[in-house]
């Protein structure tokens, strides 16, 4: 009952807020819906301004070396998430679709840590996949950058509330492909790069067909120059222009 009523609470609170405001700025077109469909607040007060990624951080590098520091194989086929580990961010319907694409040569690594991770484990173990799925933890900016280099292929399989997903810039700007669910901003993060780089949220068979896709070459990433080119295009200088514009 309390949680309910602070629940409400909590959207008429926003809804008062949104609704006063002079302008608003969000991340995705997809936030921007959920404030004129949601909360009422007006279109034309609705400002799209993506954030910047660190393009200085997340750069691109070799990626041998970077398998060597991370120990990683050599010549695996690897595939990267990078995220918390909590429901909404789908990673038991990735362990599922993994679990149908798993081989001795492609190699799984999953970064971060939340309190599903002892449920992902049990999950992982139940398929028979701990030679070919490793769970990294808690890694450094540093760290993260390199598991971005290392990796073939980076995959954010959201099924709810992402505003724009910066984590897939920040793989694109590493030089990494980069595969997202059709959820919130995701889709905008990489619009423009290539067209099958979005599948459908929590359909495992799409997503392993993918997947597998992009490790057998049936059908090609985008080169790492383009997604290092795509990533560009979204800076910090640009992201305070845009909102100074806005105030």
């Amino acid at each position: 009952g309390h949680r309910l009523l602070r629940t409400h609470l909590k959207r008429l609170v926003e809804r008062v807020e949104y609704r006063h405001a002079r302008e608003t700025i969000v991340l995705s077109r997809a936030f921007g819906r959920v404030l004129i469909e949601r909360y009422g607040v007006l279109p034309w007060h609705v400002n799209v301004v993506p954030p910047g990624v660190d393009l200085e951080r997340f750069s691109p590098g070799d990626q041998a070396t970077a398998r060597r520091e991370l120990r990683l194989p050599e010549n695996a086929w690897i595939l990267l998430t990078a995220r918390r580990l909590v429901p909404r961010m789908g990673l038991d319907s990735l362990i599922d679709a993994w679990r149908e694409i798993a081989a001795n040569d492609r190699l799984l690594l999953i970064v971060g840590d939340g309190h599903v991770r002892q449920e992902l484990e049990e999950r992982v173990a139940r398929y028979g996949l701990q030679e070919s799925v490793r769970f990294l933890g808690q890694v450094s900016e540093m760290e993260l950058a390199a598991c971005y280099r290392a990796a073939d292929l980076s995959v954010v399989p959201s099924r709810s509330l992402e505003g724009f997903g910066l984590v897939a810039l920040e793989a694109l700007a590493c030089g990494t492909p980069v595969v997202v669910t059709g959820v919130g901003g995701l889709p905008e993060a990489v619009a423009g790069l290539a067209r099958d780089l979005v599948v459908p949220a929590g359909d495992v068979a799409l997503l392993a067909a993918r997947l597998c896709a992009a490790a057998d070459g049936s059908q090609p990433l985008p080169s790492s120059s383009a997604c290092r080119k795509h990533a560009e295009q979204f800076t910090w200088p640009q992201a305070v222009e845009r909102h100074l514009d806005v105030y």
